[in-house]
């Protein structure tokens, strides 16, 4: 048994430093179970801020480690960083709650995360690793090793990340999880606060303290209400998917950003941390689904976006089957050559992660497959009921995710619909014979999409590296060599492969989509279309290639929008049109191929309407604009006639709707509708009545800003941004909302609530930075610091310092505003009492 050495012994005592709050700080530091004492769901109690009689104080020894200072506590644990001074290395020690001590359910669950970590092993790069379970008379302490860092909980929270660095963490998350399935476990419990990452993206697995293990009774358990799968909530029967699905929630935050994740949960779900209001929305039949990450951001490539989506999925079986076929797919589209760009992603013999799609498969000796919890024969040797009598299992026994006999299910395709084609992924069909066994061998992922390629992140120094780089120069050499003789050679080939030869050039990108819009100028829409697949074929670096690709995928939709709507094509030229404009091409641009496609879908929809010749009043039929009259009897030519005033009016409806007057528009709509009632007519007439109201609740938002009312202004802008939003309608709403919040925070200043007038202040500033709460601010400035004077004055106050208290009020009153004054100057008199000189306030 270890040496302990007594904290409270008055001999060793020593000071403890400040420690680290429940919700993690922003201390630059975080260890390997950082998360445990983060952010807890409603309901649990907060731990207390200062240390109890039980717990370490910095200096205290246990056995070889000595405490450094305490990161982090919650109810259940406490976490230390210490140094081991026989092997001079940092470590962290966890530290069971005293009152769990005699729990035995508790010290079972305590002593199983010790077994997990155990059996998954200092191999897996991206798992933490365990030193050594401590049992000792005060408690029960888990040592395992120090990661500096941050947790990705406080990386997140502070900035967002960079596309690279977030494809980077979700691979390597990925291999972690992947390491855990293979030893036979489910993490139950993967979070932002739970992974650590260092500088260079290296994350590391944490806290497995709800780890369940193959065959054990389910656990339902809810600990981080964010990324807890909905099958957890409804108490159904789960597999490692609830991995991927917290996986692929924590990369949707890390893709959208915080404060858009953050909102969005708000407005769907509620509180993020009500783990009541989580289990009401999974529950409820028909709940919104979450956005693509693609559109609240538009970096984000679409074909990444349907795999997080994919991942993220509400039901069980619409997830990736394993979390290797969300690596087989970040590998196949965001790995620019062959070689892996994450340590870790080497192919491996295929295995069966989970039974769920082949229940009963026998497993692999050096791959122990997961499975869906009590979907398997009874509990470990040695368990019983609950986590209390929970033991290793003897090491002799047949594990209990080895079955003797298998069932063959059938394979099931899942399909993964994305904007540029789909990706299909085929589960291998589940036998009695071996996984990897040559007639399974091979790629399980069919994908029919363009790969989005993105920059490889440089390789490591050293001999390796050097080896790679020589290997890379000559492999780029013989490139260009053969791009060469391509271009001499043959003219369409050579031009085909003239992008290739300035792969990473955004000047390439920039001179193909010019020479694209100088062709599409002239008419030549063919090759300004081969131009553009050109240009979004090549390789982007740094920010300047990635806009310059956006601008060719902008010019590419247009150009494909006018060659449909030239081939008759009306539905795909609607399609390509509505997608150039969300892409962000000028309306200047759209405006006349929209006039031509609505000319044409009219024209369509009359030769419908007139193809079976309904019969007019004398029975004969009536005939379209350009059928011919020659024979037709007077009665025939009165409804061309009304069919050409049709025409004409709606024609100059449609023009009025182009230059925005909608008042006329709906004037001619209805005129149209008298000479000829039809579902175009009506359904314009609808529209331009939508229009002329969205008009009206601008022009009254305005007037309300004008006046200083922004909660009218607020309230009439939503209105319009209902009826039908636009990029100036929501700048509009931005700004009324900023300069609401800026008018809030001038009241409470003047009502002498700085900090909350501070605080209203630095809203409108993130909501509209040109709204001016950066000048309010820096006039508050002045006023925030003598507050924090007058505070310190308090202080000195009730130590009983008077001659510094009063010092300190005298030194904050000159900047506070005047409703605070006459408080301050009531303070000075009683400080100058206490002090011996009672005087007047001196003035400033």
């Amino acid at each position: 048994m270890p040496e302990f050495i007594d904290p409270q012994d008055p001999k060793r005592r020593n000071r403890p430093k400040a420690d680290s709050s429940a919700e993690g700080g922003d201390e630059r530091r975080a260890s390997s179970e950082g998360g445990a004492a983060a952010r807890q769901p409603a309901g649990l109690p907060r731990p207390a801020t200062s240390p109890s009689a039980d717990e370490l104080l910095a200096g205290a020894g246990l056995g070889k480690y000595r405490i450094l200072e305490r990161l982090a506590a919650s109810p259940v644990a406490t976490l230390y960083k210490a140094r081991d001074h026989l092997l001079d290395r940092a470590v962290v020690i966890k530290q069971l709650a005293p009152h769990l001590a005699d729990d035995p359910a508790a010290c079972g669950r305590f002593r199983k995360e010790a077994y997990v970590l155990a059996q998954i092993g200092r191999d897996a790069r991206y798992v933490v690793s365990i030193h050594e379970l401590i049992e000792h008379q005060r408690g029960l302490f888990l040592v395992t090793e120090y990661v500096p860092g941050w947790s990705l909980e406080t990386l997140i929270a502070k900035r967002q990340l960079s596309l690279q660095a977030t494809l980077e963490l979700i691979a390597r998350i990925c291999l972690g999880l992947r390491s855990v399935h293979a030893a036979g476990f489910i993490h139950r419990d993967l979070a932002p606060r739970h992974v650590i990452a260092d500088q260079r993206c290296r994350p590391k697995l944490t806290d497995f303290s709800l780890a369940a293990a193959a065959g054990a009774e389910p656990d339902y358990t809810v600990k981080s209400p964010i990324q807890t799968a909905p099958e957890i909530y409804l108490r159904e029967p789960y597999d490692d998917r609830v991995d991927i699905y917290a996986a692929g929630m924590i990369a949707y935050e890390m893709l959208v950003g915080r404060q858009r994740f953050r909102r969005l949960i708000a407005e769907q779900v509620g509180p993020p941390d009500d783990a009541m209001r989580w289990l009401a929305w999974h529950a409820a039949e028909s709940r919104p689904a979450w956005p693509d990450a693609h559109e609240l951001n538009p970096q984000v490539p679409p074909v990444l976006s349907a795999i997080v989506s994919r991942m993220m999925a509400p039901a069980l079986e619409d997830r990736f089957t394993t979390v290797d076929d969300v690596l087989t797919l970040l590998v196949q589209h965001f790995s620019r050559t062959p070689r892996n760009t994450v340590p870790g992603l080497e192919p491996q013999q295929p295995r069966v992660v989970s039974v769920m799609s082949a229940p009963g498969l026998p497993a692999p000796n050096d791959a122990r497959p997961s499975a869906p919890i009590g979907s398997l024969p009874g509990p470990m040797p040695g368990q019983v009921a609950g986590a209390a009598a929970w033991s290793p299992p003897a090491t002799a026994a047949r594990p209990p995710w080895e079955s003797p006999s298998a069932t063959p299910v059938e394979a099931r395709t899942q399909t993964i619909d994305v904007p540029l084609g789909r990706i299909e992924v085929v589960a291998p069909v589940a036998s009695t014979a071996p996984p990897w066994a040559a007639s399974e061998f091979g790629s399980n992922v069919k994908t029919v999409v363009p790969p989005v390629w993105l920059p490889r992140p440089e390789s490591d120094g050293g001999a390796g590296g050097k080896r790679r780089r020589s290997r890379r120069t000559v492999r780029r050499a013989w490139v260009s060599l053969a791009t060469l003789i391509l271009i001499v050679g043959s003219g369409y080939g050579g031009y085909r492969a003239l992008p290739l030869l300035f792969a990473d050039s955004a000047d390439t990108i920039e001179s193909l989509v010019s020479e694209a819009r100088l062709s599409y100028a002239n008419g030549d829409h063919a090759r300004a279309l081969e131009l553009l697949h050109n240009a979004t074929a090549v390789s982007a670096q740094g920010a300047r290639g990635y806009q310059a690709r956006d601008e060719a995928v902008r010019w590419l939709a247009l150009v494909e929008a006018r060659v449909a709507l030239s081939q008759g094509n009306l539905e795909d030229a609607e399609y390509r049109m509505r997608t150039a404009v969300e892409l962000g091409i000028g309306t200047d641009l759209v405006g006349d191929m929209q006039r031509e496609l609505i000319r044409k879908q009219s024209a369509a929809r009359l030769r419908k309407r007139f193809k079976d010749a309904p019969v007019g009043e004398d029975g004969e039929a009536d005939r379209t604009a350009d059928a011919p009259r020659a024979a037709d009897p007077p009665p025939a030519a009165a409804g061309g006639d009304r069919q050409r005033a049709y025409e004409r009016v709606m024609d100059l409806a449609h023009d009025a709707m182009q230059r925005g007057d909608y008042a006329e528009a709906a004037d001619f709509a209805r005129q149209a509708n008298l000479v000829m009632s039809t579902p175009e007519a009506e359904n314009l007439l609808a529209d331009a009545a939508q229009l002329q109201a969205r008009n009206q609740e601008i022009k009254l938002a305005d007037a309300a800003m004008n006046s200083g009312d922004y909660e009218q202004a607020v309230k009439h802008l939503r209105e319009a941004i209902r009826i039908g939003t636009t990029p100036e309608l929501e700048k509009k709403l931005k700004r009324a909302v900023a300069m609401g919040l800026l008018s809030e925070g001038r009241e409470l200043a003047e009502s002498g609530q700085l900090r909350q007038a501070a605080n209203k202040f630095r809203s409108a500033e993130w909501r509209d930075p040109d709204c001016g709460a950066r000048d309010a601010l820096a006039q508050l400035d002045p006023a925030l610091k003598a507050l924090d004077i007058l505070e310190r004055g308090d202080a000195a106050a009730e130590r009983g310092e008077w001659g510094e208290a009063l010092r300190l009020y005298e030194e904050a009153r000159p900047a506070l505003p005047s409703v605070l004054k006459s408080e301050v100057e009531r303070r000075i008199r009683a400080a100058g009492s206490r002090a011996g000189s009672p005087r007047a306030p001196s003035q400033p």
